[in-house]
């Protein structure tokens, strides 16, 4: 059967094919809305975005990128997590992603807010529900998380002038994305996630996701493995929660995976997320062991850390409102 064609309104450089594809024996797979670029098409690829610029660094080094997920018990306030997002920022965090739309409209206006400054506004990507990719952009995301299976739903992404990284679970949903010329950005997580790279074009951009926070600090090594294997661009997954070791963990993760000199991290800059837990210090604290963090029912970096930093931060923070 010869697949029959339609086109839509939209960009000419789009159309969208409606192929009654057939599985083994009589029955038939639902017909797919497949978005094809018509010009690059024919080459099988499409022009990587400013995000793939950010996020895959021509040199090769590594780029670290967090996601904030507000726990329920949270009491960050807004003028705290736009404090969160800038220091990130001058951490040179690659991106920050989350999936709630409150948070993301305050990130991406405090990120809007350091153009023109170095560092300079970071990524903020929406990776929540489809249903609500739509006001995410409206929210300012950069780019936003679509499902494989939800082609429609990144169309209307990419019409609204955003970037789509396609969140893929088996390397045949990337083999079909790339084929119909719409799969330049891949999310891939811990499962599966060698085969599924196989599959990813070499000029493709592809985002390692690793839970935060695993027994005996088991993302260290997930991380480290998977850098030995040439994996230049990860998301921490709930790494920021909106508690006091926000930025604890966020340190000690960029500094544990970037610094080749020594496993142990010092807390500098502003270091703590909630309850005015900023400070502008380096504190001092050298962590060489397993550290039992706060969050998963561990002792934390301890209270010499937590202390000083929260007489030092609430200053600041009141300066900084006060501007």
């Amino acid at each position: 059967m010869t697949p029959a064609t339609a086109f839509v309104s939209g960009p000419p450089s789009l159309f969208v094919a409606r192929a009654g594809l057939m599985n083994q024996g009589t029955s038939a797979r639902p017909e797919r809305l497949i978005s094809v670029n018509m010009a690059l098409a024919s080459k099988g690829k499409v022009k990587a975005g400013p995000l793939a610029k950010a996020l895959k660094k021509r040199t090769g080094a590594l780029t670290i990128s967090f996601e904030f997920d507000k726990a329920e018990s949270s009491t960050l306030t807004d003028i705290e997590l736009e404090l969160l997002s800038m220091q990130l920022r001058k951490m040179k965090v690659a991106s920050l992603w989350t999936p709630e739309l409150d948070s993301l409209a305050l990130i991406a206006n405090e990120q809007k807010g350091a153009k023109g400054d170095f560092p300079g506004p970071c990524p903020v990507i929406f990776n929540g529900g489809s249903d609500d990719v739509e006001a995410a952009v409206a929210a300012g995301a950069t780019a936003v998380v679509v499902a494989a299976s939800e082609l429609e739903v990144g169309e209307a992404a990419t019409k609204s002038g955003v970037e789509v990284i396609w969140n893929v679970q088996s390397a045949k949903e990337v083999e079909e994305l790339v084929e119909a010329g719409v799969g330049m950005a891949f999310l891939i997580g811990e499962e599966d996630s060698e085969s599924i790279r196989a599959a990813v074009p070499k000029d493709a951009l592809a985002v390692l996701a690793v839970d935060a926070m695993q027994a005996s600090q088991a993302e260290v090594a997930k991380c480290r493995e998977l850098v030995a294997s040439d994996c230049k661009t990860l998301l921490v997954k709930q790494a920021l929660v909106g508690d006091e070791e926000d930025m604890q963990y966020s340190r000690f993760i960029l500094d544990t995976l970037t610094n080749k000199a020594s496993n142990a991290f010092r807390i500098t800059g502003m270091t703590g997320a909630a309850n005015g837990h900023f400070g502008t210090g380096d504190f001092g604290k050298k962590v060489e062991d397993v550290i039992e963090w706060k969050r998963i029912g561990g002792a934390g970096l301890g209270p010499d850390v937590a202390a000083t930093a929260a007489v030092v931060g609430k200053s600041n923070m009141r300066a900084w409102a006060a501007k």
